[in-house]
Formats: structure tokens, C-alpha cells, sequence
């Protein structure tokens, strides 16, 4: 590209430096150079273009014609403006594709790549947005902290890659449970969480007795003597929670007591 620009210099001096052909080539030169390597090319190949000028201008005599004729003129609007239009399509083009390579990269910051659902990051602030507005407007909304019953044991024996599947085919029931402003996710090993709003007790108990019963019916083709079950601890918002951290805490104390009393089954705080 600075070979280029000194060629650039060359034709301006065969032009005599005609003052419009002249503008036009300086401006597409340095805008490529400057587009395809910023100020650091652009300041090699400026150098390169005037010295191109300087000796082709010398060795033809110093021929100088700076007025444009209307032919001249009529020459140069192809480039003049089909420059300007193809530097607009390659901008357009470029936003297009930052803009999607950006939403691919916010969609992997959070989401969870084994079960497709939303990652523990991503809920943690849509719990939070959803606690701030019960306790603005009093809109009640449900937590459901789920377990996979002895996930540990399902990985032992028919190993991880099974236990990978176990986690997508719950996280697909989840994702299909939620509807609305419901947000499932998974916190990370046999952890997941749906978020519920609005819900108050009622509705959250009988979406936490479906998902529970969704999953215990699952099947597994690769394994037909696999099952699955969860445990399920429910928490709605409560005046007594003072902050995100009570509602979360009643959700977990609520899967402990689950767990404690066989797993397969829901419990409310």
C-alpha cells in the first residue's frame, strides 16, 4: 500500500496537478491507508507518496496545470461518488457484524452452554430487578431452587457424558415451564433456579409440582434404566425480607427440608 501511495504521487505529477483530480486522489489515498492501518501507515505512506510526486514531477519537467475542465470534472464524478457510496457499504457492513458478533458475545457471557439457559450471573440481576419491584409496587414474584436428585451417583455410574444430557433434557423442561417475565437457570452442577413473575404461592406451588412431575417422567433413550427426580424448594417475597439475599436464603432453607424428607418432592418456606 505505500508502494501504492507513491504511485499515487507519480500520477499526480503526470497531471500536472490538475486541482480536482489531484483533491481526489490524495483524499481516497490517505482515506484507504488511514482505514486499513491508522495514523502508523498513513504516516509511511504519505512520505512515499510525495516523493513519488517530487521525482516524477522533476523528471517531467515540473508540468503544472491546476485548472479542471468540465470534461475533467465529469471524469471524476464516478469515483467521487461511487468511492464515498462503497466506503458506506463496508461501514454498514462492518456496525452489522459488530453488532452481532456483540449480541453473540452478550448471549455467552450469560448463558450457560450445557443446559442453554441463562447462567447464575444473568439471574442474579434479573432476581434482584424482580426484588426491587415487589418492594416498589408490592408485584409478588416466587423463587424455585431446584436440585437433580443424586446427580453424583447418576455421573458415577453412567458417566458424565450421561450426566450432560440429564442437564440439558431438565434445563429443557424448565425453558419450556417458564413463560412471560420467568426466567429459569442453572446455578452450575445439579443447580437450577426459575424465577417466577408474577406468581404468588399458588401459582408457584403448581409450576413447581409440574416441573417436578415433567421430570420424574423423563426417558432416556441411551439408557433406559436411568431416572431422574428433582427437589424443589419454593420462596415468595415476604415483608420480612429486607433484602434479595432473605428471599434467596428462605428458597434454599426450603430445598434443604426437601432433600431431608426423601427428595421428589416441593417444599415452601
Amino acid at each position: 500500500m505505500i508502494a501504492d501511495a507513491a504511485a499515487g504521487g507519480v500520477w499526480i505529477a503526470i497531471i500536472g496537478v490538475n486541482l480536482l483530480p489531484s483533491v481526489l486522489l490524495l483524499t481516497v489515498l490517505s482515506a484507504d491507508r488511514f482505514a486499513a492501518g491508522g495514523w502508523r501507515l498513513l504516516s509511511r505512506a504519505l512520505p512515499a507518496l510525495a516523493a513519488g510526486f517530487v521525482a516524477a514531477w522533476l523528471v517531467l519537467g515540473r508540468p503544472y496545470a491546476p485548472d479542471t475542465s468540465l470534461q475533467t470534472l465529469l471524469a471524476c464524478l464516478p469515483l467521487m461518488f461511487g468511492y464515498q457510496f462503497a466506503l458506506s457499504v463496508v461501514t454498514w457492513r462492518l456496525g452489522r457484524r459488530i453488532a452481532r458478533q456483540n449480541r453473540e458475545l452478550e448471549r455467552a457471557t450469560r448463558t450457560d452452554s450445557a443446559s442453554d439457559l441463562p447462567n447464575r450471573r444473568h439471574f442474579d440481576a434479573r432476581a434482584a430487578h424482580a426484588f426491587k419491584l415487589y418492594q416498589r409496587s408490592g408485584r409478588q414474584v416466587a423463587l424455585l431452587l431446584i436440585d437433580i436428585d443424586r446427580f453424583k451417583t447418576t455421573n458415577d455410574r453412567y458417566g458424565h457424558g450421561m450426566g450432560d444430557v440429564v442437564v440439558r433434557r431438565v434445563g429443557q423442561v424448565l425453558r419450556s415451564t417458564a413463560t412471560g417475565d420467568d426466567v429459569p437457570a442453572r446455578f452450575g452442577g445439579d443447580e437450577f433456579a426459575l424465577l417466577l413473575a408474577p406468581a404468588d404461592r399458588e401459582r408457584a406451588r403448581s409450576i413447581a409440582e409440574r416441573v417436578r412431575a415433567e421430570i420424574s417422567r423423563l426417558v432416556f433413550e441411551a439408557e433406559p434404566g436411568l431416572s431422574c427426580t428433582v427437589s424443589i424448594g419454593l420462596a415468595d417475597t415476604r415483608g420480612t425480607h429486607a433484602a434479595l439475599t432473605d428471599w434467596i436464603r428462605d428458597a434454599d432453607a426450603a430445598l434443604y427440608r426437601a432433600k431431608a424428607a426423601g427428595r421428589n418432592r416441593v417444599e415452601g418456606s
